[in-house]
């Protein structure tokens, strides 16, 4: 466990180093305009020390994985939560020429969870889903992400992309442990990551986009049905408009 808590960390703490050196390239260009932008400046360098606080709490969750701690827990806005791992993934983003569309639905949709666990589930299902449109040269690699409050009285957060997609006996055997489609991967992101969303009182499962590619959803109760005791890049422009299209 103590290596795949790891394996699963870093990507996460990629993301957010370079998201902290992004900022602090950009601190040091206001700097040195004629005459200097200290406001910009002060506020790339802002975002510089939140970045690095994140990367503590990713250190700080993997350490908990890997000694099986329980989660640590907290009240949070899911939509919140994934605009925060879309930030950190802007780079990655443009970097594999990928439109990114946001449905998340209008107004909070708390829950109680382990933020940096819960994020890391996103950024993973993120990933995966740039990786599967990667040799699309036909069509527009359009990443969907999206929330909704099911009739239950669960958040719904759901990941489409338009890839290649998979066939439908392979689709349950994603979430074996070490079972994997990827030439050099591991097999073993998506099995923590349903075990980090079933820990958290959800769901996860794949089932195919039409007319191509995959969607990945998962549920999580909402912060007043889950049991309170113990143990229990730059320029990113983000709208919670429904379908608006997000610029990176």
């Amino acid at each position: 466990m103590a290596g795949t808590a790891r394996t699963v960390g870093i990507e996460r703490m990629i993301a957010a180093l370079t998201a902290i050196a992004a900022r602090a390239d950009a601190c040091g260009s206001w700097l040195a305009h004629e005459p200097p932008d200290i406001g910009q400046a002060a506020a790339a360098a802002a975002r510089v020390a939140e970045y690095a606080h994140r990367a503590s709490g990713v250190i700080e969750s993997v350490r908990q994985m890997t000694k099986k701690s329980a989660p640590t827990r907290a009240t949070l806005d899911v939509n919140d939560a994934i605009r925060e791992t879309v930030m950190l993934l802007g780079g990655e983003i443009r970097r594999r020429r990928v439109a990114l569309k946001l449905d998340l639905a209008a107004g909070s949709h708390s829950v109680l969870g382990d933020r940096v666990q819960l994020q890391q589930v996103v950024m993973n299902l993120m990933m995966n889903a740039m990786e599967a449109m990667a040799a699309v040269a036909d069509r527009p690699r359009i990443l969907w992400l999206s929330t909704e409050t099911a009739p239950a009285g669960t958040v719904v957060v759901a990941v489409a992309d338009a890839g290649v997609g998979l066939p439908a006996g392979e689709m349950e055997r994603l979430f074996d442990a070490f079972f994997t489609t990827k030439p050099n991967g591991l097999g073993v992101g998506l099995a923590i990551c349903r075990s980090i969303i079933k820990a958290h009182g959800g769901a996860l499962w794949a089932s195919p986009n039409h007319p191509c590619g995959s969607v990945f959803r998962f549920t999580l109760p909402t912060a007043r049905l889950v049991p309170q005791g113990p143990g229990s890049g730059m320029g990113l422009a983000l709208s919670t408009s429904r379908g608006d299209d997000v610029e990176v």
